[in-house]
């Protein structure tokens, strides 16, 4: 299962996410290989290890799967615009 259901970040923005992977016992899983997909290109990307990047406004969802197994779960990512960048001011003619 994923830490967390649901997540926020702006554009430009990262956020982690991990999964607990445990069998049917609640045992813990060792030696298992986590695969991250974005469902919805264009909004968000994740590496391998799960570090997802804002890329655009608007709702993703990071979905995580193991590899082997037909066990996946998802977590929604919310991304909105960051704070408007200070504008650099012109530099003065001679300067």
């Amino acid at each position: 299962a994923l830490q967390r259901e649901a997540a926020s970040m702006t554009t430009g923005g990262t956020q982690h996410f991990a999964a607990e992977l445990r069998a049917e016992a609640g045992v813990p899983m060792a030696g298992v290989t986590v695969q991250w997909t974005v469902l919805d290109e264009g909004i968000a990307s994740v590496s391998p290890i799960g570090l997802a990047t804002g890329t655009a406004a608007g709702t993703a969802r990071i979905e995580a799967r193991v590899s082997g197994h037909e066990v996946a779960d998802t977590v929604t990512l919310v991304v909105s615009t960051g704070p408007p960048k200070r504008p650099v001011p012109p530099v003065p003619e001679g300067a």
